[in-house]
């Protein structure tokens, strides 16, 4: 993908060299970086990854995407944010065909009453004679509620929000 595609929506600061390069992966571990990837310096609590900028530039990455202007190189195309961590996440999503424009997020949210609803969600999914063999055949890996955390249940609750989407929209022929 061409780096400057790769920008798209990103908040620049500075940026130096040619956003017409082809960037071959992103990276923001600098031991995974290899010739053609774009490497992404984050700052960690115990490591900040501007400290091997160069060593990623060594093996070859095409562009460097950093914080911090002290680490601006001109032998590499930098790109200077704001926010390393806001763009690696944006640029991911570019990466990766903006993944999330197509999901349907819904949350059960409240004082009471979240587990309880997911739970009977579940049992009327999985104890359904008639949906039975749809939920088994179209979302074999369609899981328990009670065996998972909160972040869980919404992504089980997102399968099945889609699986009525799709029985409602799939002609009934017989029960």
């Amino acid at each position: 993908m061409r780096l400057g595609d790769l920008l798209m929506g990103v908040a620049t600061e500075v940026v130096t060299g040619s956003l017409d390069i082809e960037i071959t992966g992103i990276q923001f571990d600098s031991r995974k970086v290899c010739k053609g990837n774009l490497f992404v310096a984050q700052v960690g609590t115990a490591v900040d990854g501007h400290t091997f900028v160069d060593s990623c530039i060594e093996k070859g990455a095409a562009a460097i995407v950093i914080s911090d202007r002290s680490y601006i190189r001109s032998n590499v195309t930098s790109i200077v944010v704001a926010d390393t961590d806001r763009a690696l996440g944006q640029m991911a999503d570019t990466w990766f065909g903006h993944p999330s424009s197509r999901l349907t997020l819904v949350g059960v949210t409240g004082t009471n009453g979240k587990g309880s609803v997911c739970k009977m969600l579940n049992e009327i999914l999985i104890n359904s004679p008639i949906l039975e063999d749809y939920i088994r055949n179209k979302f074999p890996n369609i899981i328990t509620f009670n065996k998972l955390n909160h972040l869980l249940n919404l992504i089980n609750i997102f399968c099945i929000l889609r699986m009525f989407k799709q029985i409602r929209s799939t002609p009934c022929t017989s029960f």
